[in-house]
């Protein structure tokens, strides 16, 4: 089990070894054997949850992006209500037709699996509100955190089995 706790890091370490293996041994869907991939990152919100994950790679990976989707009950702004997961990172490469974002931010065959994990626990801590995800979280984000604080720890408690 991963979590983010002290004397644990190592854990997601190995697991992003994993998910890193899977990916250069050709799977085209990385999944770690115990079904975590994501742990929430300290004095936020979400710390301490163990939220399972699945990264599915396209058969023309790494030119092309993997896509990532929590399997668990997940309430963020950059995460889809069915569990996708939207950042820059696990966008196609080139331009973004909305000229939202750059495509220095975009993927790239040089980006690893270890970035995108490392991404998306930074997307945990640092929501990006303007994304519309889930319009729901991204409202209550910006106007309410307090209310949006709490049901990220009811969440975080559901990921522990609490």
């Amino acid at each position: 089990m991963v979590r983010c706790c002290p004397g644990s890091c190592w854990r997601r370490d190995a697991l992003r070894l994993r998910l890193l293996a899977a990916a250069a041994h050709g799977g085209h869907g990385a999944q770690a054997a115990d079904g975590r991939v994501q742990a929430g990152p300290e004095d936020t919100c979400f710390e301490y949850g163990v939220f399972p994950a699945i990264l599915s790679f396209p058969l023309d990976y790494p030119l092309s992006p993997p896509k990532m989707r929590f399997t668990c009950e997940m309430f963020h702004p950059n995460i889809y209500p069915d569990g996708r997961v939207c950042i820059s990172i696990l966008h196609a490469p080139g331009d973004d037709p909305m000229g939202y974002e750059s495509s220095a931010e975009r993927w790239s065959p040089v980006q690893s699996v270890e970035k995108i994990l490392l991404s998306v626990v930074s997307m945990l801590a640092e929501p990006n509100d303007e994304s519309g995800a889930n319009v729901d979280a991204s409202k209550m984000w910006r106007e309410d955190r307090e209310q949006f604080n709490r049901i990220a720890k009811q969440i975080v408690q559901k990921s522990l089995g609490l």
